[in-house]
């Protein structure tokens, strides 16, 4: 608790230490440090290992579970003057960052606490509704989810940057992507490309004019790239890479909407209902049906990446639809094929994330362990997999709960396409060939 800022120590102190027996206004200064400790303790704590040793290093550090605790004693001082903050922050970890940054799953129990009690208070606050909608959509009910949103954009109109996250949240087509791409300018490649990924989706059904509008949008992406401090964005290369790709290989790309919504692990909320991850299944059975009738003779250079791809998608669905077995062969078909490979690199971590995620959901602790070994790509990524891997040593329920945050960093590299590089290190040393490690006879499950 000691190893905080020096005004929050400083407040901290004061809160423990005053007397407010006659003092009115306590619950007010104390929601603001629980508010203040809470958010410090839970940012600092998602923090990578190594950031987080040199953190250490100079007298911070970071508990999630203090975190957490400290923000719900915050929101629980009705009338208190940071109560709002501090349910607004609780909603952002739960909803979103929990899903986007990794594997686990956010106390929706208590994210449903918090928008009970606000939208009484507030019923047309705008954030209160977004997180409304947020909740529904990572349950799964994707029509309802969409009718919060769209009541939470009608709100306001002052704030247009707020439109932008609803219309973020809203895209299920170019609709909100082209609306983003006219009127934000975070990254209007990243814009662009989503509309583009739509609309290649139905390319059969595109008519000459949309057909038109998609070869200008992908014309135009790699001109609309962005550098922030130096630095291009990962999703922005990404976006580049895909539209030089569209042209390289004629104008048409294979399931590219599925791979951005698999990118920002949206695969884990679509199988909350069977009956989406069922028609996400159908469309990739589809098209690997499609590339599978294309001859020997007639495939382009990125053939195998399109395939493997496709399997990936595949086996992601087969792991939520009780398939564990096939989603299996699936990833390890994937693995086998990697000097096939072109250009997405990227299928290999990937895949033996989802592999390794696999083994670890049926307990299979030592094997799931070695592949997610093997899914490391720098120093800071080795060091936090390995620290973290160390744990596995211990008995006990938190060696499964440990492993699940090792997994949730390989996914949020994974989600970023940081680890590209991976392939050419996975069979170096002397560590075994991914190859053999996951061809090897399963253990019985």
């Amino acid at each position: 608790m000691l190893n905080l800022s020096s005004p929050c120590r400083e407040c901290w102190y004061i809160l423990e230490g005053r007397d407010w027996s006659k003092d009115a206004d306590k619950m007010h200064f104390e929601s603001g440090v629980r508010m203040g400790v809470g958010a410090f303790n839970l940012m600092i704590s998602q923090l990578p290992q190594k950031i987080l040793k040199l953190l250490e290093f100079v007298g911070f550090s970071g508990n999630k579970s203090l975190g957490l605790s400290e923000l719900e004693r915050g929101f629980h001082l009705e009338g208190s003057l940071r109560r709002v903050l501090c349910a607004l922050v609780l909603l952002g970890y739960h909803l979103i960052a929990t899903y986007v940054l990794g594997t686990s799953e956010g106390d929706l129990v208590m994210a449903q606490t918090i928008l009970d009690d606000h939208l009484k208070l507030y019923p047309n606050g705008a954030w209160f509704l977004f997180f409304a909608a947020r909740l529904e959509y990572v349950k799964g009910n994707f029509d309802l989810a969409i009718e919060k949103y769209t009541t939470s954009l009608n709100s306001q109109n002052e704030w247009r940057q707020f439109h932008h996250l609803c219309y973020w949240e809203l895209i299920e087509g170019e609709e909100y992507a082209d609306k983003l791409l006219q009127e934000s300018k975070w990254s209007k490649a990243t814009y662009a490309y989503q509309k583009a990924s739509c609309m290649c989706m139905r390319m059969d059904e595109l008519t000459p004019a949309e057909k038109q509008e998609l070869s200008e949008t992908m014309r135009s992406i790699p001109g609309l790239k962005q550098r922030i401090a130096g630095k291009s964005l990962p999703v922005e290369k990404f976006a580049v890479k895909k539209s030089l790709r569209f042209f390289a290989q004629g104008e048409r790309l294979c399931l590219s909407a599925l791979e951005l919504i698999y990118a920002w692990n949206g695969i884990k909320i679509l199988a909350k209902k069977y009956e989406n991850i069922e028609k996400i299944y159908s469309i990739i059975e589809r098209e690997l049906r499609r590339l599978e009738k294309i001859r020997a003779d007639n495939r382009s250079e990125y053939y195998y990446d399109d395939y493997l791809l496709a399997n990936l998608l595949k086996g992601s669905c087969l792991a939520y639809m009780n398939s564990p077995l096939q989603a299996e062969e699936c990833f390890k078909f994937i693995v086998s094929n990697e000097k096939k490979i072109k250009e997405d690199t990227y299928l290999v971590p990937n895949a033996l994330l989802e592999l390794g995620l696999l083994l670890l959901r049926a307990n299979d602790l030592e094997q799931s362990r070695i592949i997610l070994e093997h899914a490391k790509q720098s120093t800071y990524t080795i060091n936090t997999i390995m620290s973290s891997l160390s744990a596995l040593r211990m008995e006990g329920t938190a060696v499964g709960s440990h492993l699940t945050c090792v997994a949730g960093v390989c996914r949020t590299l994974a989600n970023k396409y940081l680890i590209r590089i991976l392939v050419m290190r996975l069979f170096m040393g002397a560590i075994p060939p991914a190859c053999s490690l996951i061809t090897q006879p399963s253990r019985s499950r």
